[in-house]
């Protein structure tokens, strides 16, 4: 089975937008305000690429540890986080 999700931050600005009608202005401004609604984000992601639908057990903890420096380089053109770390550093 094969799984696909967004790679880059113009696929996941994409993707965020269908899902929690944010749109690439907005995200900018609540990224930079510290305002994300990380909460929403973190529900989608486990809505979409949970093990039922193919994705690695390690994908979503993956994606919710970064959750911060995810949106950063999603919106703020920051690097993209180190996947095997962690925002708590």
């Amino acid at each position: 089975m094969s799984v696909s999700y967004p790679q880059t931050p113009i696929e996941w600005i994409d993707w965020i937008s269908k899902r929690l009608e944010i749109d690439e202005v907005q995200g900018r401004s609540l990224a930079e305000s510290g305002a994300f609604p990380f909460n929403l984000l973190v529900r989608a992601w486990e809505m979409e690429f949970d093990e039922r639908h193919g994705f690695h057990p390690n994908f979503i903890p993956a994606l919710t540890r970064n959750k911060i420096g995810f949106v950063k380089w999603v919106y703020c053109n920051d690097p993209e986080p180190n996947w095997m770390k962690s925002d708590d550093r």
